[in-house]
């Protein structure tokens, strides 16, 4: 069997970009060509550090999940106490008109 196809089968089954896989190659190359049981373990290592890779790429993904609620609620506390100055024509953003008019403006 190809080593790159079946690395990026372990990638797929474990949730990691092939991308983050590829430096596991050499050890699946050399697993692939050895005989049991070392093949074996070769192959369980680099299942363990598939593994090991999906949790961090999870792990990223709740810390910026998390930054990203935090900063909403912040833009949210800051808009929700914005009060909009005198003559400003907010009728764009409730879809009564097609672009924003600034203060000042014609509407020629």
């Amino acid at each position: 069997m190809d080593p790159s196809i079946y690395l990026a089968r372990m990638a797929r089954r474990r949730g990691v970009p092939f991308r983050n896989a590829r430096r596991l190659r050499p050890l699946v190359d050399r697993a692939l060509l050895t005989p049991e049981p070392i093949r074996s373990r070769l192959l369980d290592l680099v299942d363990r550090t598939l593994s090991r890779e999906a949790d961090r790429i999870l792990e990223r993904q709740e810390e910026e999940s998390e930054r990203e609620d935090r900063n909403l609620h912040a833009i949210g506390r800051l808009l929700h106490r914005w009060s909009p100055p005198p003559g400003f024509d907010a009728g764009w953003l409730a879809g009564e008109r097609d672009d924003p008019q600034l203060p000042g403006a014609s509407d020629e």
